[in-house]
């Protein structure tokens, strides 16, 4: 237990280490409140636009916001932000402006002393990331000194999207600080990201889990969107495109929407209403891909809100499809579920809470982006990892619960092969047997009838009744050859068998409840090894059908439906039907569609999963129609078969 939870702090220390960067006590200067207007024009003049921001101050014509953070939520306009800064000690140092963003479509910052401007800051929509005078990743002014009394900062400050901006005066070793937990704090981030994602990419080829590649690709576009928020994305690798910068993580925000969405509809697992729910992932996909390819034709701010309403639906359909999966899972499977699940509802509520950022603590909200990635990423990783266990671990069982009726099928295989080999040498044995009668018998013609010849002209004068006596017997042995002769030809041989087979097509009568009785004994033990619920009709039926052909159909068919089969029931029965008996096996097995019935009607065509031989239906057709009875098989695809055997009722 102690080893997890330090697994899971050392998981998430990127997380919290993420959300510090800021030095706020130790300030030189320390920015107690934020007086602000919103203006709806940058003006001509800028000398003339700072005159009148500064008369409105002094006017009192503002509003004031406690602390150093500004945030007026999603919306587009301008503002004038006049900073009040309250002495600290060491007045002389030379301190920077730092805000918390890496861009913003203009933010000009002015020390104003004495009636004089001097501009430390200036960043607009147009100025790539060379332009900066700084190459750290969060905006920052040029180093400055400000002389109270009566020095401020007047911002002028343009809000396309996200308002939010923490705003920190600090002194050259301060920023220099900032700087080196910023870079080792994003590389502890990103490095833990990344190999997340390579080591799940390689585990998903080891497995050959192709959703969990896709997962995969939605991982890296959600942590690319990350490095755009930051600003990593715009200095190493767009740093020429400040337009792009602007509506990358838009645009980046819709594909990954669309991405969850459709990695969703294929995802989910669940067999009721999946079809409805696949059609609506894949009409919110289009939807999602409609307005990335018009994120510069809509109004941003609109397109920022839609965009957020659309993630907290991709998070709530990949909640659904994840607890498809574990759902009928193993035990371990279900307590990831109970983690999940709060831990994706806690995602859900940070997105949700995006619409309004005030109602975030400043550090959270600037970290919002990668506590939702963490949490989600490493909880999607850890239920996948450990479905797809799941599912291999069955494969395997599966896999030797075949194996185990393939050497059963080998053994009986094997002692038919024997029977048959012992048939065969016995067919050999008799043939012989029958050719050597059959030369004894033509042999001893010939001696017959010289004999016969001899007696008769050797008891010329014997009594009439010796004669007589001698000649009943060479009749007899001439008549008993003659027989023989009969018995052993091929033709004669033939009919005889013909004959014999119509003569033992109908047995004694006996009762069916008889059969079905020994057909049950035969596969209970099979079916319980299987899961399968197999119960026989009680019945009174009388007959004198052939019991061994009834019995072989009966036997094919209960024994096909056993092993294509698990978790299912088996029904055996007789209805009556006029002067026909109908004997019935229904299953609840997977079942053949129309073409798969077909083609294991013919003899040794088999489905693709069977280890038979195809001949179990095929063999009972035969016996059907040989003997004059009619097999009747129907299927349906996912909810089982029904076979019937129609014979005529000779007895009841």
């Amino acid at each position: 237990m102690n080893a997890t939870v330090k697994y899971c702090l050392l998981l998430f220390t990127p997380f919290f280490l993420s959300a510090n960067l800021a030095v706020a006590d130790d300030s030189v200067m320390a920015i107690n409140q934020i007086q602000y207007f919103q203006s709806n024009k940058t003006g001509i003049d800028p000398t003339a636009a700072l005159d009148i921001a500064i008369h409105r101050f002094q006017q009192g014509k503002t509003e004031t916001l406690q602390g150093n953070i500004f945030n007026q939520g999603l919306n587009q306009s301008f503002y004038w932000l006049k900073l009040d800064i309250s002495e600290n000690t060491h007045l002389n140092n030379a301190v920077r402006l730092v805000t918390n963003v890496a861009y913003r479509p203009l933010i000009t910052a002015y020390l104003v002393e004495n009636g004089s401007y001097t501009k430390i800051l200036q960043s607009t929509a147009s100025d790539t990331f060379s332009d900066r005078s700084h190459a750290f990743r969060l905006l920052n002014s040029t180093p400055f000194i400000i002389k109270p009394p009566g020095a401020f900062i007047l911002i002028q400050y343009q809000v396309i999207g996200s308002s939010i901006l923490q705003l920190q005066l600090l002194d050259n070793s301060q920023f220099t600080q900032l700087q080196l937990d910023d870079s080792s704090q994003s590389t502890m981030f990103y490095s833990f990201s990344f190999a997340s994602i390579v080591i799940f990419m390689l585990f998903s080829a080891a497995m050959q889990e192709k959703i969990s590649l896709y997962y995969s690709l939605l991982f890296s576009i959600a942590l690319l969107f990350i490095a755009t928020i930051d600003g990593f994305a715009f200095k190493y690798f767009w740093p020429s495109l400040p337009g792009w910068n602007h509506y990358s993580p838009l645009l980046l925000l819709y594909l990954l929407s669309a991405a969850g969405f459709y990695l969703a509809g294929i995802a989910n697992q669940t067999t009721r209403h999946h079809q409805l729910f696949r059609k609506v992932m894949i009409g919110l996909t289009t939807i999602s891909l409609l307005l990335a390819a018009s994120c510069t034709l809509f109004d941003f701010v609109l397109l920022a809100k839609s965009a957020n309403v659309l993630l907290a639906l991709m998070f709530i359909a990949q909640t659904m499809s994840i607890a498809s999966w574990v759902k009928t899972g193993p035990q371990y499977n279900k307590v990831t579920l109970c983690v999940a699940m709060p831990l994706t509802l806690s995602v859900v509520f940070l997105v949700f809470l995006s619409f309004n950022s005030t109602l975030l603590p400043g550090f959270i909200y600037f970290s919002s982006n990668r506590i939702v990635y963490l949490i989600a990423s490493l909880v999607t990783m850890s239920v996948i990892i450990l479905h797809v266990a799941h599912l291999k671990k069955s494969h395997q069982q599966s896999l030797a619960r075949e194996l185990e009726l393939s050497r059963r099928d080998a053994e009986r295989n094997n002692a038919l092969f024997q029977a048959q080999q012992n048939f065969n040498r016995a067919q050999s044995l008799a043939t012989l047997r029958q050719q050597q009668l059959a030369s004894a018998s033509h042999d001893m013609k010939q001696p017959l009838v010289s004999l016969r010849s001899t007696i008769d002209a050797a008891m010329q004068d014997a009594a009439p009744a010796i004669q007589q006596q001698l000649h009943n017997a060479l009749d007899y042995l001439n008549n008993l050859c003659n027989q023989h002769l009969q018995q052993t030809n091929p033709d004669n041989a033939q009919s005889t068998a013909q004959t014999n087979d119509a003569e033992s097509s109908t047995d004694e009568p006996y009762s069916l409840q008889l059969l079905f009785d020994t057909v049950i004994r035969m596969f209970t033990a099979e079916a319980i090894e299987k899961n399968i619920e197999l119960r026989c009709q009680p019945s009174t039926v009388i007959t004198s059908q052939p019991a061994t052909v009834i019995m072989r159909i009966l036997s094919n068919l209960i024994g096909n439906a056993i092993k294509h089969s698990k978790d299912a029931k088996i029904l055996l029965g007789v209805r009556r039907r006029g002067n026909m008996l109908i004997l019935q096996v229904h299953d609840t097995g997977p079942g053949m569609n129309e073409e798969q019935l077909q083609q294991l009607s013919q003899a040794y065509r088999k489905g693709p999963d069977s280890n038979g031989h195809g001949l179990g239906l095929a063999i009972c057709q035969q016996l059907a129609e040989q003997h004059g009875m009619q097999l009747e098989v129907r299927s349906i695809l996912g909810r089982g078969t029904s076979c019937c055997l129609q014979i005529s009722r000779i007895m009841q």
